[in-house]
């Protein structure tokens, strides 16, 4: 694989260009949202989900209640860490199926 020059790595590229910009989303990739019920950033990734929408890209949200912020790392084997692992895995093999 041919490496991209200097200057083109330092560029973002115009999708991400408009997400920063916070008006036009469309044209991102489809996206898989986790937000968690006592997560402080719940409430921001159900608005980025929306915004997302709102802008024509496919979204998968996925809430998991009563969980908080990194509770995969810090209780790996919980089960709500499990069904968040699993479902982040299908949504990743789901995504790769499709681009084949």
């Amino acid at each position: 694989m041919a490496a991209l020059p200097r200057e083109r790595l330092r560029r973002p590229l115009p999708a991400v260009r408009r997400a920063r910009t916070r008006e036009d989303l469309g044209g991102l990739a489809p996206a898989y949202l986790l937000v968690a019920g006592l997560d402080p950033l719940r409430d921001e990734g159900i608005d980025y989900a929306r915004r997302l929408l709102r802008d024509g890209v496919p979204v998968e949200l996925h809430h998991f209640p009563g969980g908080f912020h990194t509770i995969d790392v810090a209780a790996p084997t919980a089960t709500f860490s499990r069904r968040a692992l699993a479902d982040q895995a299908a949504a990743l093999r789901s995504a790769l199926l499709r681009v084949r």
